[in-house]
């Protein structure tokens, strides 16, 4: 089905101007681009949620999850992950994903890139698939593990795509790359 819809969060990829990608920038679209190649018929659509610095909040990330559930969708996947301050589970993003599960979404999460044990949301909510990363000699130096994360997928070194850009360059440093719709 299609999902289409808004958010309240429209910057470029370089919204500071500082003529570097900003560092969430592309993330969606880099693991949207490893979703088709590992599933080539499924219908895949990327939902921006968070700046591209990669920040937000549950409410927001709840707000546009209570979006998918008039016609909710097979699989959601958040590339995403965040603590709280007492460990406990963000309500409002609790709340949305516990509605989009009964109503048969699998939900699928990161388990974030702190290299910690400690309960990352929404990928230690219960029912959640939560995913940490593994590479080629083991699990990768930046996953969160715990008796929390459900499984392990690659998530070093991989090539999908990614928007195109112009080189990106830093007075103190040389073009440091170019896109050209991929990246690793």
């Amino acid at each position: 089905p299609s999902h289409g819809g808004t958010t309240d969060n429209l910057e470029a990829p370089d919204e500071n101007r500082d003529d570097w990608i900003d560092p969430a920038s592309g993330h969606g679209t880099f693991i949207s681009g490893l979703i088709s190649r590992l599933a080539p018929s499924a219908t895949v659509e990327v939902g921006r949620v968070l700046e591209t610095t990669g920040e937000g909040d549950d409410a927001d990330v709840a707000y546009r999850i209570e979006q998918l559930l008039g016609d909710p969708p097979d699989i959601l996947c958040l590339s995403c992950s965040c603590v709280t301050s007492n460990d406990q589970p963000p309500l409002a993003l609790t709340d949305s994903i516990d509605r989009l599960m009964r109503k048969g979404t699998v939900v699928v999460a990161a388990a974030g890139n702190s290299a910690t044990s400690r309960l990352n949301w929404p990928a230690a909510q219960k029912g959640v698939v939560s995913v940490g990363a593994v590479g080629p000699q083991g699990p990768a130096w930046f996953t969160n593990f715990g008796s929390w994360v459900v499984c392990c997928a690659p998530g070093v070194d991989g090539v999908s795509n990614f928007f195109p850009a112009r080189h990106i360059r830093n007075v103190h440093e040389p073009a440091t790359a170019d896109f050209h719709g991929w990246a690793k």
